[in-house]
Protein backbone atom coordinates (compact mmCIF):
# COMPACT_ATOMS: atom_id res chain seq x y z
CA UNK A 1 0.00 0.00 0.00
CA UNK A 2 1.46 3.41 -0.97
CA UNK A 3 1.33 6.30 1.49
CA UNK A 4 1.82 10.00 0.80
CA UNK A 5 3.82 11.96 2.94
CA UNK A 6 1.98 15.09 4.63
CA UNK A 7 5.28 17.31 4.79
CA UNK A 8 6.61 16.73 0.91
CA UNK A 9 3.84 14.88 -1.01
CA UNK A 10 5.93 11.91 -1.90
CA UNK A 11 3.85 8.83 -2.41
CA UNK A 12 6.05 5.86 -0.56
CA UNK A 13 5.96 2.23 -1.13
CA UNK A 14 4.85 0.64 2.26
CA UNK A 15 7.75 2.30 4.19
CA UNK A 16 7.13 3.17 8.19
CA UNK A 17 9.06 6.75 7.36
CA UNK A 18 9.02 8.99 4.08
CA UNK A 19 12.06 8.05 1.56
CA UNK A 20 12.75 12.19 1.11
CA UNK A 21 11.56 13.75 4.39
CA UNK A 22 11.79 11.09 6.88
CA UNK A 23 8.64 12.05 8.10
CA UNK A 24 6.84 8.89 9.65
CA UNK A 25 3.76 7.37 7.66
CA UNK A 26 2.63 4.95 9.87
CA UNK A 27 -0.32 5.81 11.89
CA UNK A 28 0.67 3.91 15.04
CA UNK A 29 3.99 5.38 14.96
CA UNK A 30 2.78 8.94 14.32
CA UNK A 31 0.37 8.02 17.47
CA UNK A 32 3.15 6.99 19.51
CA UNK A 33 5.52 9.77 18.67
CA UNK A 34 2.74 12.30 19.21
CA UNK A 35 2.43 10.47 22.85
CA UNK A 36 6.02 10.70 23.61
CA UNK A 37 5.67 14.52 22.94
CA UNK A 38 3.03 15.22 24.73
CA UNK A 39 4.84 13.37 27.65
CA UNK A 40 8.02 15.28 27.42
CA UNK A 41 5.69 18.74 27.32
CA UNK A 42 3.95 18.20 30.79
CA UNK A 43 7.34 16.63 32.08
CA UNK A 44 9.15 20.18 31.46
CA UNK A 45 5.68 22.36 31.91
CA UNK A 46 6.37 24.54 35.58
CA UNK A 47 3.47 23.45 38.58
CA UNK A 48 0.92 26.30 38.75
CA UNK A 49 0.43 27.17 41.64
CA UNK A 50 -2.48 24.78 43.11
CA UNK A 51 0.30 22.09 42.80
CA UNK A 52 2.74 23.92 44.35
CA UNK A 53 0.62 24.37 47.18
CA UNK A 54 0.02 20.97 47.53
CA UNK A 55 3.73 19.80 47.13
CA UNK A 56 4.29 22.20 49.92
CA UNK A 57 1.89 21.03 52.42
CA UNK A 58 2.43 17.04 52.06
CA UNK A 59 6.16 17.57 51.69
CA UNK A 60 6.59 19.89 54.83
CA UNK A 61 9.02 19.75 57.43
CA UNK A 62 6.18 19.81 60.35
CA UNK A 63 4.29 16.98 61.04
CA UNK A 64 1.40 18.77 61.93
CA UNK A 65 0.94 20.73 59.20
CA UNK A 66 1.50 17.02 56.93
CA UNK A 67 -1.51 15.73 59.30
CA UNK A 68 -3.81 18.44 58.49
CA UNK A 69 -3.14 18.28 55.30
CA UNK A 70 -3.90 14.74 54.86
CA UNK A 71 -7.21 14.43 56.76
CA UNK A 72 -8.55 17.36 54.71
CA UNK A 73 -7.30 16.16 51.70
CA UNK A 74 -9.27 12.87 52.98
CA UNK A 75 -11.80 14.86 53.70
CA UNK A 76 -12.45 16.83 50.51
CA UNK A 77 -12.47 13.52 48.01
CA UNK A 78 -14.86 12.01 50.42
CA UNK A 79 -17.04 14.66 49.82
CA UNK A 80 -16.25 14.58 45.99
CA UNK A 81 -16.76 10.56 45.89
CA UNK A 82 -20.15 10.73 47.57
CA UNK A 83 -21.59 13.86 45.90
CA UNK A 84 -20.40 11.71 42.65
CA UNK A 85 -22.28 8.84 43.26
CA UNK A 86 -25.67 11.04 44.58
CA UNK A 87 -25.19 12.89 40.84
CA UNK A 88 -24.98 9.46 39.07
CA UNK A 89 -28.17 8.39 41.08
CA UNK A 90 -30.27 11.48 40.30
CA UNK A 91 -29.46 10.98 36.75
CA UNK A 92 -29.92 7.05 36.66
CA UNK A 93 -33.23 7.30 38.00
CA UNK A 94 -35.44 8.82 35.74
CA UNK A 95 -33.67 6.86 32.88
Amino acid sequence: MERKCPQCKTWNSSNKYCTICKQPLDPQLIRELASKNREQENANKPLDRIDMFHNKMKHSRFLIVRIFYTIIYSIWISFVALMSFFMWMTAAGPG
